[in-house]
């Protein structure tokens, strides 16, 4: 399965599409794609499912491909209904079918639901059953286009891990387009970062996430900490301190991205910034500290009597820090 030197236009400058764009995937894998607005995400979705064809370059697709995407709704309401009520048949011939269709209620918890009508579902068995609908009919080829986006976290969280669940026990391979990094990183097998039509960067969501290439990459998945070091002799020098480890680089300037969560509040701590924010997210604050031109998004735990305004004291742990060597 694969896009071979693929592009495709909506616009006469080329601004909108792909642009020779090459991809593969292998049976059982999850290939994720991430991107802005417009990057030609949906494209690619739409590409693979046939409903969109290239001015140029090949789309070598299978027979077996199933859809879904963020409409809430099945492409098709008559084949889940024809599936639950095949599910409660006998027919010899049907069995195959039959037995697939209870596999996959087993997983998704809707065993009890094959007896009710679809209009007696919950949101909840709903979405779930969206997923039996695609994976039903053992497609060789699942796309996801944002089919979550419009779920609630809790039974968000359920749905995916009960697709998770299915995908485990075949080797269906799944392209799926999302916004929520968190979910990719977790579960897909390589990680495509896409930017106007074309990819930036292709590899393993760790390896992605630890040696983003650029800074587009690097925001992307979620860095927002950057702090430009120069190299002097065996370390780097920066605003908060030397970053002595090694880094393979031959360029006199590398970005360093702090996580949130290794700038330490400290009376006693070496470096000053003033409390230019501070937002409540449950377990933890979230605090923006200004060094002159400089921002530090920080997540703290515990109390804080400062006021928006205040300077306060920190120490910063740069050993966390992932370099992107792109200067």
């Amino acid at each position: 399965m694969v896009l071979e030197n693929v592009s495709l236009s909506f616009d006469a400058r080329g601004l909108r599409g792909v642009r020779n764009l090459s991809l593969s995937i292998s049976p059982g894998e999850i290939l994720g794609i991430i991107g802005p607005s417009g990057a030609g995400k949906s494209t690619i979705v739409k590409l693979l499912s046939g409903e969109l064809t290239p001015n140029s370059g090949r789309v070598l697709r299978p027979a077996a491909v199933a859809q879904l995407c963020d409409d809430g709704a099945f492409h098709s309401p008559q084949q889940l209904q024809h599936w639950l009520e095949a599910a409660q048949s006998s027919e010899p011939d049907l069995e195959r079918r039959v037995q697939r269709a209870r596999d996959v209620a087993d997983v998704l918890e809707l065993t009890q639901e094959l007896l009710r009508p679809l209009s007696a579902l919950s949101q909840g068995q709903w979405q779930r059953a969206r997923l039996a609908h695609a994976l039903v009919a053992a497609p060789e080829l699942l796309l996801l286009d944002e089919p979550f986006a419009h779920l609630d976290p809790v039974l968000r969280g359920e749905v995916v891990v009960a697709l998770m669940q299915l995908l485990a026990r075949r080797a269906t391979a799944v392209v799926w387009v999302g916004h929520e990094v968190h979910e990719l990183l977790a579960y897909a097998h390589r990680l495509a970062v896409l930017n106007f039509g074309a990819v930036e960067q292709l590899a393993p969501p760790r390896e992605l996430f630890q040696a983003p290439k650029n800074l587009t990459v690097a925001r992307l998945l979620g860095h927002k900490n950057f702090l430009i070091y120069q190299r002097q002799n065996d370390s780097w020098k920066g605003a908060l301190g030397d970053y002595r480890r090694s880094v393979l680089s031959s360029r006199p300037h590398v970005v360093l991205s702090l996580p949130a969560d290794a700038v330490q509040l400290d009376d006693q701590g070496p470096h000053s910034a003033q409390l230019r924010a501070r937002r409540f997210a449950g377990f933890y604050e979230e605090l923006e500290l200004s060094m002159g031109e400089q921002t530090l998004h920080v997540q703290h735990r515990g109390p804080l009597r400062a006021q928006v305004g205040e300077k306060l004291h920190f120490r910063v742990s740069l050993d966390e820090a992932v370099v992107i060597d792109c200067l």
